[in-house]
């Protein structure tokens, strides 16, 4: 079936008809290996189009946080990003939109949707109807929070809606470090969050549910990169399924990124908590590795000029919508169109936003374009993509199976 389509696909394609009868031969050895939605987005890939919706789905909730963590690009106290207004902050998406977002990401077989934003999801009054939502459409959510708000209730809640994974944005493992981390920090803060994964977790195992999975989030920076064997130990006490690393990037706050000794010494740390943390069943999430890996200590990048050597995919695996401007092509701030009156799936699906696959695919800075919000497509910003597991991933793919030639 999928190889019928991929062949009507092709036929509309300006491939010659060589070049078509061997695409049709490779996407038939790997269709055993790889679903119909993966074949659709290597296809577009190769051909310059969208043939089927984003894999992963950004959703930003709310603008509002009740923090202010140091490292943060919103809401830190001593570096922010920039000034943002009352009105700004006060921002959340309306349900009504959030429904017909959700609608087409179905329609267009999007498979995860991840909550999270540039403020606290839990502040949203809807938060426990749109995860709902989403899962009724039989949808992967991922739920990122600070975990402050996750009381009882919501985690009960959640439990029963089936959330498949929650990440909670800590970055330490004792009060001290958090409080460091966190300056306007309560007394008992971090014992409450410590508090409310706990009950979660052990919420779950009553109810004989092995969802929603707990995974924490470390931003490493200069005050916590010694900590990471506290970090295992802290993830084994609340009962988390898995730990991300990820190396802290905000350029007003350079005192607080690693430099290269710092990295090595963490790198080191790592490896040992690597290997404890198969024998206590808690997954490390491989993500860290491409940061470390290629890592650079004066800029604090990484992944630098990927997009050059090998192109950027993230137009066929991802997109995100911004509470405050819309639709972004990746997760940093590159707007393509408001959703104001529009559908997702028709700024999906338009011209424009293939015109910008093609460009960032080609890693093509002479064909370089301005978004809606001003930013480039291509810019510095890509010298620490956040998509980055993706885009290695697609990489990886189109090497092996034999389709970088046909990308022109």
């Amino acid at each position: 079936m999928i190889i019928n389509k991929i062949n009507q696909l092709l036929n509309t394609s300006k491939f010659s008809s060589n070049e078509k009868k061997e695409l049709i031969e490779i996407f038939k050895r790997i269709s055993y290996d790889e679903s119909e939605e993966e074949l659709l987005r290597l296809l577009g890939i190769v051909a310059g189009k969208a043939f089927i919706g984003p894999a992963y789905f950004h959703l930003d909730i709310s603008n509002s946080c009740n923090m202010n963590c140091s490292y943060c690009w919103f809401h830190s106290k001593t570096a922010p990003d920039k000034e943002y207004s009352d009105g700004w902050k006060k921002q959340q998406i309306k349900l009504s939109v959030f429904k017909k977002l959700v609608d087409n990401l179905h329609e267009l077989k999007t498979e995860l949707i991840l909550f999270s934003g540039a403020g606290e999801p839990l502040i949203h009054p809807n938060i426990v109807e749109m995860a709902s939502y989403v899962k009724k459409k039989g949808m992967i959510l991922q739920l990122f929070t600070n975990a402050l708000l996750l009381n009882n209730d919501y985690a009960k809640k959640f439990v029963n809606a089936n959330l498949d994974e929650i990440y909670y944005s800590v970055s330490a493992a004792n009060s001290n470090t958090y409080k460091k981390l966190h300056p306007s920090a309560g007394k008992n803060e971090f014992k409450t969050i410590e508090k409310n994964i706990m009950f979660l977790s052990e919420h779950k195992k009553k109810q004989n549910k092995t969802m929603p999975g707990v995974v924490l989030i470390e931003v490493i920076n200069s005050l916590n990169y010694r900590e990471t064997l506290e970090m295992l130990n802290w993830a084994r006490k609340v009962r988390a399924n898995a730990i991300r690393f990820q190396l802290m990037h905000n350029m007003k706050l350079k005192h607080l990124m690693l430099n290269q000794k710092e990295k090595e010494e963490f790198k080191e740390d790592l490896d040992k908590v690597k290997n404890l943390a198969k024998k206590y069943n808690i997954k490390i999430h491989e993500n860290i590795n491409v940061q470390i890996e290629t890592f650079d200590s004066e800029s604090g990048d990484w992944e630098i000029g990927f997009y050059k050597q090998k192109g950027c995919f993230a137009g066929w695996y991802f997109s995100r919508y911004w509470v405050s401007d819309g639709i972004s092509f990746c997760c940093a701030h590159k707007i393509i169109d408001s959703l104001e009156n529009k559908r997702f799936k028709d700024i999906w699906n338009s011209d424009k936003y293939n015109e910008m696959r093609v460009i960032a695919r080609d890693g093509n800075i002479k064909r370089n374009i301005k978004m809606v919000d001003g930013n480039n497509l291509l810019d510095k910003e890509c010298n620490h993509c956040g998509n980055y597991d993706l885009n290695r991933e697609a990489y990886w793919k189109l090497k092996k199976y034999g389709l970088l030639k046909f990308i022109r």
